[in-house]
């Protein structure tokens, strides 16, 4: 019996607590020590506790779904962030639209053995559509902090919008600073109504009727400041129910990360809601 025992362990294998490169797929393994990059082994459990909207979710916010890494980042000379993107797991994210993607970040630390895993945060922040984030890089910001932007686009009804969210990161967690600033709108697929503007003797009643609501953005970090510019028009409908005439948008928003949030320090964000 003991010499059965002794051949059995000799040949399970080892628990790897360390990697020794950045490389993505050799980090994922830390935190899910099944993970592959192809076949069923990429889905993962993972906890979404801390994005549940009140503590009944909480009990059931673990979850397996399928778990992909988008970027490893040095924070500095002895840590490293992984970030990844969580798909839902209980519906065709494909198909479903209002399915967003979930950001986890998990942090490792250099030591003379390699890159070790010394946190994990399955659940950051939501974002995108169709089960995807978007567009996700990391910069600079001052005092030496790091902050990952989530960019995505989406469309209900012939209304388009474009949202961002900040993600601030520090060696050894990360937090979210800003669920999703609205970046552009575009109605002009509902109603046609912009385009009523430019050619009005060509546009139909319903056209002309109908709200323009027409801004686009471009956004970039001074230190710890977002600075969004916005241009476009708008002709909306007032509180009385009727359609004002169409005025031009050029002016900036100023974000300020303080006290782990990101907060509207000058200007205003012209971006309505639909």
């Amino acid at each position: 019996m003991a010499a059965c025992l002794l051949a059995l362990a000799a040949c399970q294998r080892p628990e790897t607590t360390h990697s020794e490169s950045l490389a993505e797929g050799e980090l994922m393994r830390l935190p899910f020590p099944g993970w592959q990059a192809d076949g069923k082994a990429h889905v993962q459990e993972v906890d979404l506790s801390a994005l549940a909207g009140n503590k009944g979710k909480a009990s059931n916010s673990k979850i397996r779904a399928a778990v992909t890494p988008i970027q490893v980042e040095k924070l500095d000379d002895t840590h490293a962030v992984l970030l990844t993107e969580t798909q839902p797991g209980d519906e065709d994210a494909l198909t479903c639209h209002a399915c967003k993607a979930t950001l986890g970040a998990y942090f490792f630390q250099h030591d003379e053995a390699g890159w070790r895993l010394t946190s994990r945060q399955d659940a950051v922040a939501e974002g995108g559509a169709y089960g995807q984030l978007g567009g996700v890089s990391i910069t600079k910001l001052g005092n030496s902090h790091d902050a990952a932007t989530v960019q995505w686009e989406s469309c209900w009804q012939g209304y388009c919008g474009s949202w961002l969210a900040l993600v601030g990161l520090q060696p050894d967690h990360a937090t979210r600073l800003a669920k999703g600033i609205p970046l552009s709108v575009d109605s002009d697929g509902a109603h046609a109504s912009c385009r009523a503007l430019d050619d009005p003797k060509n546009a139909d009643a319903e056209a002309k009727s109908n709200e323009c609501l027409d801004i686009r953005s471009s956004w970039q970090f001074q230190g710890n400041r977002l600075i969004v510019a916005f241009e476009g028009r708008l002709s909306e409908f007032d509180s009385a129910g009727k359609l004002q005439p169409a005025r031009k948008i050029a002016q900036q928003a100023v974000y300020e990360v303080k006290q782990d949030e990101l907060t509207l320090v000058m200007g205003d964000n012209p971006v309505p809601g639909f």
